[in-house]
This record gives structure tokens, C-alpha cells and sequence, in this order.
């Protein structure tokens, strides 16, 4: 009986364990969906940039996240600041009160040390 349990056990154990390219794959995976949520958490960054600036901000209606052109710039060599370039537009009423679309062009830091986002610069067409 105690062999049969150590049988199932190490059985377990090895089974339980990651090859080289499991773990690899693991990592990858993560590191995707972390530049994901930086890319996401970026364009949001962006269209709150925008609202401000917008003569009527509560009728903002923002072109789909997963719509948005966003491209990474750079980053550093140390890695720890990244740029993120976000092309868009918004519909929102003008001070006539009518809707018109604006195009946008926002450039954002990210610090990943400090996991904060700067505006960099901002162009309202």
C-alpha cells in the first residue's frame, strides 16, 4: 500500500512539473497580456487627456478601445519608461450643440517603476 501511494505520488510530482518550453511559454503569455493591459490602460489614458479638453465633455462618445491605433514608440534603454502614440477620434457636441467628430493624437509615458502614466503631448484636430 505504501508503495502504490508513492507510486501515485511521484506520479503527481512529475506530472505536476513545467518542461523548459512550458515555462517559456508561461512567460511569454504573461508578458503579453501585461504589454495588453499597458496598451489598453493607455488609450483609456488618452481619452481622459481628450475630454478635458472638449467644450462638452459628458457627451463624449470615444472610437472603441480595440479601434484605436496605438503604437509603442519607444523605450528606453533601461526599460522603465515606455512611449505609447494613440490615434483616435471622439464624437461630442460643439458649443452650437451639434456633434462633430474630432480627431486625436496623443503621446503618453508610461514609468514602470513608479506604474504611472504622463501626458507628453496632445494634438486636438
Amino acid at each position: 500500500m505504501k508503495i502504490l501511494i508513492s507510486v501515485v505520488m511521484l506520479f503527481l510530482l512529475i506530472g505536476c512539473s513545467d518542461t523548459p518550453e512550458e515555462k517559456r511559454m508561461k512567460e511569454l503569455k504573461q508578458q503579453v497580456a501585461k504589454e495588453k493591459l499597458q496598451q489598453t490602460t493607455a488609450i483609456l489614458m488618452a481619452q481622459k487627456f481628450v475630454k478635458i479638453n472638449l467644450k462638452a465633455p459628458t457627451t463624449a462618445i470615444f472610437q472603441d478601445v480595440f479601434e484605436a491605433d496605438h503604437e509603442w514608440m519607444k523605450r528606453n534603454r533601461d526599460e522603465n519608461t515606455s512611449y505609447h502614440k494613440i490615434t483616435s477620434y471622439v464624437d461630442s457636441q460643439n458649443s452650437f450643440g451639434a456633434m462633430i467628430r474630432t480627431h486625436y493624437v496623443v503621446i503618453i509615458t508610461y514609468d514602470k517603476k513608479k506604474e504611472t502614466f504622463a501626458l507628453k503631448e496632445i494634438k486636438i484636430k
